[in-house]
This record gives structure tokens, C-alpha cells and sequence, in this order.
């Protein structure tokens, strides 16, 4: 058993959530934690990097965000690296990037698919991660084609088609969850 195994049991007894399962670091695709049944599925903490997803995992459960996924995933990264770096000295700047570069994923994925406005991102959110709204907006640009690719595989469209049309018509700023629906609508009604 490792010593950061030991913490993080230490830390769940703490505040009453349950390991679930411990895997092999890389072994499943994520990792998670329940809020239902205050319980988490973890990788084996064998690095600080591994021992901070751990921290994160926890973190969901302690600050209790659950309005956008982002949030989420924002509160849980701070939470596990404030209590990682102040109560155990661990820091991972490999893991603060990949932290950053998941947020900016889940941002873009609250924008598409559960509507929230650009304008509506948290800016201390936006300061951590070092863009700016605007900023955002080229992100989702840029990410336009493969989001709507990615829907368009699940609806059995013509992909081409579909991701050609939208990289056309794709307005900036908060439209564009709406004006993806809109035109992916328009070219599998034609």
C-alpha cells in the first residue's frame, strides 16, 4: 500500500465517502465520483500526478457543484490542488495543465449541449485557465466541426456535409449552440 493510498483513504473516512474501486492507473477511461451514494472510483495514487486525480475525485463530493459541468470540474481541480499543494506539499504542473485543457473541454460542452452563454463563464474560472471570453468563442470555432462531426456520427448524417455546411454558416458568440442545432436540423431535413 502506498503512502498516498493511505491519505486518500484518510481523506475519504474524513468526510464520509467510500472508495469504490481502486484501478490500475490508465485501466478504465475515467474515473468518477457519485454524489448519490458519496462514493468514488479512483486510480491507484502511485505519483503525485495520480494522487491529485484522487484529491479531484474527492473534491467533487466536498464542494458539492453539480449546475454545469464545468463548475464541477473547475472546484473540484482547485479544491485537490489547494489541499494537495497546503496539506501534503504535493504540486503537478503536468497535471495543472491537463486540469486547465478539461475545463476548457467541459466549457465547450456546456455551451453546446446545455446552453450556457459565453458571457455566463465565471471569471475567475476564465483567469485560472488564462483566456478570455472572447477567446472562448475561437475555441468553439475552432472546435465547431468536430463537435457537430461527433453529433453527426450519433444521427447516422452525412458527416462531410454536415461539418462543411456548419463550418459556413457558424456565427460567433452565444449563438452558437443554437445555430449548430439549427443548421445540423436544416441539413438532415434536406
Amino acid at each position: 500500500m502506498t503512502k498516498y493510498r493511505d491519505i486518500i483513504k484518510k481523506e475519504a473516512k474524513k468526510r464520509r465517502i467510500r472508495v469504490l474501486r481502486w484501478h490500475k492507473p490508465g485501466s478504465v477511461g475515467t474515473y468518477e465520483a457519485y454524489f448519490d451514494s458519496r462514493s468514488v472510483r479512483v486510480p491507484e495514487p502511485q505519483d503525485d500526478y495520480h494522487f491529485l486525480i484522487c484529491l479531484h475525485e474527492l473534491g467533487h463530493l466536498v464542494t458539492g457543484e453539480r449546475m454545469y459541468s464545468y463548475l464541477m470540474e473547475y472546484n473540484a481541480e482547485q479544491w485537490a490542488m489547494k489541499r494537495g499543494k497546503e496539506v501534503y506539499g504535493v504540486t503537478d504542473s503536468i497535471y495543472e495543465v491537463d486540469a486547465k485543457e478539461y475545463v476548457v473541454r467541459c466549457i465547450v460542452a456546456d455551451i453546446v449541449a446545455r446552453g450556457l452563454k459565453v458571457h455566463q463563464i465565471k471569471q475567475k474560472v476564465l483567469d485560472w485557465i488564462g483566456i478570455t471570453h472572447k477567446e472562448v468563442q475561437d475555441v468553439l470555432l475552432a472546435n465547431a466541426a468536430a463537435i457537430v462531426l461527433d453529433w453527426a456520427y450519433k444521427k447516422n448524417i452525412c458527416t462531410q456535409e454536415l461539418a462543411d455546411t456548419i463550418v459556413e454558416r457558424l456565427p460567433l458568440g452565444d449563438k452558437v449552440a443554437s445555430a449548430v442545432y439549427n443548421i445540423a436540423g436544416n441539413v438532415e431535413n434536406n
